[in-house]
């Protein structure tokens, strides 16, 4: 009877933390967000559920591919998707963790951590790679060194990764880390493509969106700052760079609003309800 009420109040206190965060996330831009989302055709919903959903489901099953223990694949999922209900927390959604951890065995939580850790490194340096790629195809005007920036950030990453490849061999296997790195990729280009899905109907090329979303990206691996300490951040990282690219804001306020709608918001509640499911044996 006292874990279920623990788990209720767990459930109304993240409820009402969503809510708080939302309203002061839009509340500066509602009237415009507001027209916004209601112009988006059922289709389009449908489109950025299924990115959004898709996004979180190759997440979950990097982490998979990364324990090497044989965990029951239901504890594992329902350990994800209430870490989903933490990723607004925590810098760098690292609070998704603790989620993940709360349906496995204490004996694992460090195999677990291990596995979260090269799969969100791995992650990092496709961002990068990406970043610099676009940027170096598509620089900013007057402003191309940030690729090379990129460059030598995602250089250095990767020289650190090698350094502890001892270390990284015993979390997982070569292939599986090939693997990783696919998913990783695959990952990332769903990013680009929900971006490029909302803003496909405005004035700008595909490779421009590309170069704009991929630099975005690389600004908020670099600031990993807690989503509650980022009100409006990545809002105003992104109609800056549209200045940048374009000399205007555009629909980027809205078009960053909507993202983080679908992709961050929407699994956070259905992470919510996640904590009132008993852990299976």
């Amino acid at each position: 009877m006292q874990v279920k009420v623990l788990k209720a109040l767990i459930l109304v206190a993240l409820l009402v933390s969503l809510a708080l965060y939302f309203q002061a996330e839009v509340n500066v831009y509602l009237s415009s967000f507001s027209q916004f989302i209601f112009e988006l055709s059922i289709s389009s919903i449908f489109v950025l559920s299924g990115l959004s959903f898709l996004n979180w489901f190759l997440e979950g099953r990097k982490w998979k591919l990364l324990l090497r223990e044989k965990i029951n694949e239901k504890k594992l999922d329902l350990g994800f998707v209430r870490g989903l209900s933490l990723i607004m927390f925590s810098p760098s959604r690292q609070g998704q963790l603790v989620g993940r951890l709360s349906t496995i065995s204490r004996k694992l939580w460090k195999s677990a951590f291990y596995a979260y850790l090269v799969s969100a490194s791995m992650q990092v340096v496709i961002t990068m790679l990406f970043g610099a790629l676009f940027l170096l195809i598509k620089p900013i005007p007057s402003y191309s060194w940030i690729g090379i920036v990129a460059i030598g950030f995602c250089l250095v990453y990767v020289f650190l990764l090698l350094k502890f490849w001892r270390f990284l061999a015993k979390v997982s296997t070569v292939k599986n880390l090939i693997k990783i790195a696919l998913l990783s990729t695959v990952r990332y280009l769903i990013f680009i493509a929900s971006y490029v899905f909302v803003l496909g109907n405005g004035d700008y090329s595909l490779l421009e969106v590309c170069s704009v979303i991929s630099l975005f990206f690389v600004l908020n691996t670099l600031t990993p700052i807690g989503v509650l300490g980022e009100l409006g951040k990545r809002e105003l990282t992104l109609a800056a760079l549209f200045i940048l690219f374009f000399g205007e804001v555009g629909a980027s306020v809205n078009t960053s609003l909507c993202i983080w709608g679908f992709n961050v918001l929407l699994p956070a509640l259905i992470g919510c309800f996640a904590w009132l499911i008993p852990s299976p044996k």
